[in-house]
């Protein structure tokens, strides 16, 4: 019997001061994308489709659990854009949350995979747990086993630039602005259609930006 298909889509976005002048155009762009991801679950009923997040500024905030796509999405309505960008614990934490939840489910199942999409407005300046070293081994490693994809986006800054110790290929980063945010997150959801109804004729293809 074959194993079900399953992808944990976990979000980490920045939550830091700056993200003032974008947040409620962020929590738009956040249900907007989690219809549509829901529109393509109920298109492909044979696979299954999980969503956590982390939103971070020098403190994290994880999603009580992971979810199946099919639930209604609750965004913690207590959070607001202050403090600084602790970035390299936001990505190490959301690994670690992400293996303590479903990490054996990951390794046993061949058909279960990971996509992290990471977005920022900023450079990292206030993690304590991890460094940008360490979380470009983790990335590496994870990577490797082809069952983890990594995507930064930099709202208005070059993401290239902000995470400059990760090592990350092209195809891993894009830019989006912060006025258009909503609009450019649709990339994001095209990308994630693509890997549903890849996923379907059990081709493995990983999202990534062009």
């Amino acid at each position: 019997m074959t194993d079900q298909k399953k992808t944990y889509y976990h979000l980490v976005l920045d939550r830091s001061g700056s993200m003032s002048s974008c947040w409620a155009e962020s929590l738009k762009a956040l249900s907007k994308q989690y219809e549509s991801i829901q529109s393509s679950q109920a298109k492909y009923p044979t696979q299954e489709f999980f969503y956590s997040y982390c939103f971070f500024n020098d403190q994290l905030e994880m999603s009580p659990k992971i979810q199946p796509i099919a639930d209604n999405l609750s965004l913690p309505g207590h959070i607001f854009p202050s403090g600084l960008t602790a970035l390299h614990d936001a990505v190490g934490g959301s690994v670690e949350f992400i293996k303590g939840k479903v990490g054996k489910e990951i390794k046993r199942n061949p058909n279960a995979d990971v996509v992290m999409l990471i977005i920022t407005d900023g450079e990292e300046n206030a993690s304590r747990n991890f460094s940008g070293t360490k979380v470009q081994k983790l990335i590496k490693k994870l990577e490797a086993t082809e069952k983890w994809t990594f995507l930064f986006v930099g709202l208005d800054v070059d993401i290239q630039s902000v995470v400059k110790d990760y090592h990350l290929s092209k195809q891993s980063t894009a830019y989006f602005r912060k006025s258009m945010f909503s609009e450019e997150m649709q990339t994001i959801s095209c990308m994630l259609g693509d890997l549903m109804e890849s996923k379907q004729y059990d081709n493995k293809i990983k999202p990534k930006f062009s």
